[in-house]
């Protein structure tokens, strides 16, 4: 989504062109569909996780969401433009993920 959502911001119809990004880098697409309940009710497990860490990673939501699926996911590495990432790069080093910045 974030992909699509990017380049529909530099590109008219970002669907197949994302696909097509997808395929020439060999990127993986997954989900986590398992559901949570929490103190705000019934949430996938991202939601759930993204709730629990709010708080310490101070993110915007989106942000927030990137974080959550990165450490749920088990990447090692968060490659990213945005500079506000580096208010969670304490946090994800314990969790095992680097936080690498293009510049």
């Amino acid at each position: 989504m974030e992909l699509v959502s990017y380049l529909s911001r530099n590109m008219t119809d970002p669907l197949p062109n994302a696909v097509s990004i997808i395929n020439r880098f060999n990127i993986s697409v997954r989900s986590l569909p398992k559901i949570r309940s929490s103190p705000m009710g019934e949430t996938t497990e991202v939601v759930h996780f993204a709730l629990r860490i709010a708080e310490e990673v101070k993110l915007r939501t989106l942000d927030l969401l990137h974080v959550s699926y990165a450490v749920l996911l088990g990447a090692s590495e968060l490659v990213t433009a945005d500079r506000e990432f580096l208010r969670a790069k304490a946090f994800l080093s314990r969790q095992g993920v680097e936080v690498n910045l293009l510049e």
